[in-house]
């Protein structure tokens, strides 16, 4: 069925419904052609609403109280019926967002320093040819990933970091404090527990390197009972070469280490890069990590993490 509107025409077209119901169901569609077209719709109650018509800018709406007409204004809509007349117009107040008292989303990037110095550090698991001036700091609840059980605090697990450099390499030195060390032997059995690398569920340390218009690149390091370190490549990143070495101190352990990413160049000539420090924290009686602390801000779950961090959330080194 055809409906002429002045205009425009209304189509009544019927289609089958579900299958198996026998029911039938109606679509109204709209249809015009040439040039000033305008269809008037009103959603309301059949028995609200008996007749609808337009005349230049004025909407006429028959009820069961009388006739509305609806105007569109400058600044807003008017209905008037009778002497009655309601003008809609104006700015809504926006709703209300929740906002908790306390959030673990850092909306500001992390920053840092890496100090350059003359010549490589000793890179034996001393501060030896550091510059210490310039200290990055893990040690708040909201850097920590959690599995299971909530941060100890500060005082039983945290990580001090100084990053310095020069024209062949970063150099990072790291502190950890943890009273149990729990380093996980390289002939280790398989834990065969899902994809990731089982150096992961073992003290240590993930870091990272973004570096303008080369890839990210990432590393997995674990000290070795003779004092050396290995490593190993991250998901989603590529290889970061390491050397250097640690030694265990009481109360934790302290980690040297030379960064070679590709393109260490470019981030010299632009003053910056891309970085982050994520320390590993094993327990005693563990098959899994209990956590780790994320230089660049953790919260949430260690969980299905794996050896991954997000590029977007790196921090970032300036390179003074």
């Amino acid at each position: 069925m055809t409906l002429h509107l002045g205009g425009g025409e209304l189509i009544r077209a019927v289609a089958p419904g579900p299958p198996d119901t026998g029911q039938m169901k109606t679509f109204l569609i709209q249809r015009g052609s040439g040039g000033g077209i305008r269809f008037v719709t009103v959603l309301a109650h059949p028995a609200a609403v008996s007749a609808v018509s337009s005349e230049g800018s004025i909407v006429r709406v028959s009820t069961p109280e009388g006739v509305e007409e609806h105007a569109a204004l400058t600044e807003g809509w008017e209905i008037s019926l009778g002497v009655r007349k309601v003008r809609l117009a104006g700015l809504r107040a926006p709703p209300v967002r929740f906002e908790p008292l306390i959030t673990r989303v850092r909306p500001h990037r992390e920053h840092g320093r890496a100090v350059r110095i003359a010549a490589t550090p000793t890179l034996d698991g001393t501060l030896d040819g550091y510059d210490d001036g310039s200290p990055l700091h893990l040690d708040h609840e909201d850097q920590y990933r959690r599995s299971e059980e909530p941060y100890v605090g500060g005082e039983e697990f945290s990580a001090t970091a100084w990053a310095n450099w020069d024209e062949e390499a970063l150099y990072i030195a790291v502190h950890v404090l943890k009273s149990d060390l729990l380093f996980r032997e390289p002939n280790a059995a398989p834990l065969e527990l899902d994809n990731e690398s089982d150096d992961i569920n073992s003290d240590g340390l993930q870091l990272y390197v973004a570096i303008a218009d080369h890839p990210p690149a990432g590393t997995l390091v674990i000290p070795m009972e003779d004092g050396t370190v290995r490593s190993q490549g991250t998901s989603g990143a590529t290889s970061l070469p390491v050397r250097g070495g640690w030694r265990a101190e009481d109360g934790g352990y302290l980690v040297t280490l030379a960064l070679t990413p590709d393109g260490w160049t470019d981030a010299i000539a632009s003053g910056s890069i891309g970085f982050d420090l994520i320390v590993n924290e094993m327990r005693p009686g563990r098959v899994r990590r209990a956590g780790q602390l994320v230089w660049s801000g953790g919260g949430g779950w260690v969980w299905l993490r794996g050896d991954r961090q997000d590029p977007s959330r790196f921090g970032l080194l300036e390179l003074g």
